[in-house]
């Protein structure tokens, strides 16, 4: 039989269907052997940030890493460059550059992973500018290997 999983962010029982709560630095482990992370949405800034940091359990991790450039959802203005900055146990294993053009909708790149059991990861942005109205989002998502 499974926990009730109840409170906090509430969900149904542990390890049967829990809600999805909102945006959180860490992976997420659903039922019976799926991951995911969302950053939720990020402002455009010209600092490097991490948005996503967690360290692996005893699993290792198969997915992918989607990069969601920045732009304005609410015009055609001019976009806006960004490079991610993918980090396993404090070694840079990738930068990833995405490029949004003048228009709403922003690109995206992914970048496939496999991460071993018991490391941290890091995934951080910076931009070519400071504009809160330009938007941008890491994601996560994947299965888990016991």
């Amino acid at each position: 039989m499974a926990l009730d999983g109840g409170g906090g962010g509430g969900g149904g029982p542990v390890g049967v269907a829990n809600s999805f709560t909102g945006a959180a630095e860490a992976l997420e482990l659903t039922y019976p052997n799926r991951a995911y992370a969302y950053s939720g949405l990020i402002e455009a800034t010209a600092t490097m940030t991490d948005y996503i940091d967690f360290t692996t359990g005893n699993y290792t991790f198969d997915g992918i890493v989607q990069c969601v450039g920045f732009a304005n959802p609410a015009d055609t203005g001019p976009g806006a460059n960004s490079v991610f900055r993918y980090t396993m146990n404090g070694a840079v294993q990738a930068y990833i550059k995405v490029e949004t053009a003048n228009e709403s909708m922003p690109s995206i790149v992914e970048l496939r992973v496999i991460i071993p059991a018991y490391t941290q990861i890091q995934v951080g942005v910076i931009t070519d500018q400071n504009a809160a109205t330009k938007l941008g989002a890491i994601i996560m998502m994947g299965e888990i290997f016991r």
